[in-house]
């Protein structure tokens, strides 16, 4: 491929939720044409919340958009984890990460952060409606078709189309996604908390929480689970926490019944290639992970600046950047994913002895090694 196609063509990015997004605007920074296709119609303010460590404001820092997505969300101190009876087991201190990186934890509405992703976007960049239908190699150049009946032609591709990505399947067919045994449930309550983001463990249940602007909550809480039970009402859900502490049942009060969401957990078997040619995946696409590191966000971000550096600095050769990219970018996203899934299996340990030695070991490690696996989290791939 010659610099002249790269040049003549846009490179299609097919997904527009956080990393499409972020891809998009890191190609904008270092003059790459090209063009994001999202599915939905138009980005409502659909979702809960999301963390975006240190890492992930690192990475908003470089596209300048850090101080808008922490002016837009809350800027935590501190995590905690505690059983479900509130004994603590140990914290980590998000101050001290920030002093080192510039940059702490940020809990933010999901929609939120998409839309001051997609508003710093030049106009005509970010097409909606566009569902991915299929795509061939016509002559040099990719052509794309969609569901309504459009083709467009592209000097790449950029698979950033989630968890079930539709260009990963026509990548990878015999790619699988794992079904991690827990359903998760999500909600914003209408209740105003500290500074802190908190997850409590109990038998095969975890509740987790941090605030939000406006003086709102965002919580979590993943169950032990067969995969594709019915959503339960409100009132279930908070049944299913009942001894968990006060704070938690106020929050599951304070949240609209019919604003609760449900989501099985998934990750995806790690695959040996994220790329053919100049066809490359991205996030989910690439690596989905379960949220147990809070990293989901992060290592699409992660991404996206670490594939426009590799394409900016080998722009006549997409198919060796794309490979750059993955050697740099593979080895700690395949990590969050293996040691999300066993951190999600620890988590929901049967009670009794299992659990009070799982308590009795988190208590148990130093407060110095949980804080440097943070410190080894925040600092980028290149």
């Amino acid at each position: 491929m010659t610099l002249d196609l790269l040049d003549k063509l846009p490179v299609a990015i097919v997904g527009g939720g956080i990393g499409g997004l972020a891809t998009a605007l890191a190609f904008h920074q270092r003059g790459i044409s090209c063009r994001v296709f999202e599915s939905a119609p138009r980005l409502d303010p659909v979702g809960a919340g999301i963390w975006l460590p240190s890492n992930a404001m690192q990475v908003l820092d470089r596209l300048g958009l850090a101080e808008a997505v922490e002016s837009a969300g809350v800027r935590l101190r501190r995590a905690e984890l505690k059983t479900a009876a509130g004994r603590p087991l140990i914290q980590v201190d998000f101050d001290a990460i920030r002093h080192q990186f510039g940059w702490s934890t940020v809990s933010i509405d999901r929609f939120r952060l998409q839309a001051i992703l997609a508003e710093a976007l030049p106009e005509g960049i970010l097409q909606l409606g566009k569902r991915f239908a299929g795509l061939r190699l016509r002559g040099d150049a990719f052509e794309l078709e969609f569901a309504d009946g459009d083709h467009i032609l592209a000097s790449a591709v950029v698979g950033a189309d989630g968890l079930r990505s539709r260009v990963r399947q026509e990548l990878f067919p015999q790619a699988r996604l794992r079904f991690a045994g827990q359903t998760c449930y999500r909600g914003v309550a209408n209740l105003a908390i500290d500074a802190i983001g908190r997850e409590n463990w109990g038998r095969r249940r975890r509740f987790g929480f941090s605030p939000l602007a406006d003086d709102r909550t965002y919580w979590f809480a993943p169950v032990t689970s067969a995969a594709d039970i019915p959503l339960e009402d409100a009132a279930v859900v908070r049944h299913r926490f009942r001894d968990f502490g006060k704070l938690e049942q106020s929050i599951l009060a304070a949240t609209p019944g019919d604003q609760m969401l449900k989501s099985d957990l998934f990750d995806l078997r790690p695959l040996k290639r994220w790329n053919r040619g100049r066809i490359i995946l991205l996030g989910d696409a690439a690596h989905a992970s379960t949220p147990n590191l809070g990293q989901g966000g992060a290592q699409a971000l992660e991404d996206a600046a670490t594939l426009a550096h590799c394409l900016g600095e080998q722009r006549t050769d997409p198919a060796s950047a794309f490979a750059r990219y993955v050697r740099l970018r593979r080895p700690k996203a395949v990590s969050i994913v293996r040691r999300s899934r066993i951190i999600g299996r620890f988590a929901h340990l049967p009670g009794g002895l299992p659990q009070t030695l799982r308590d009795a070991l988190i208590a148990a490690t130093p407060r110095a090694f949980a804080q440097a696996q943070f410190r080894a989290l925040a600092r980028l791939s290149f």
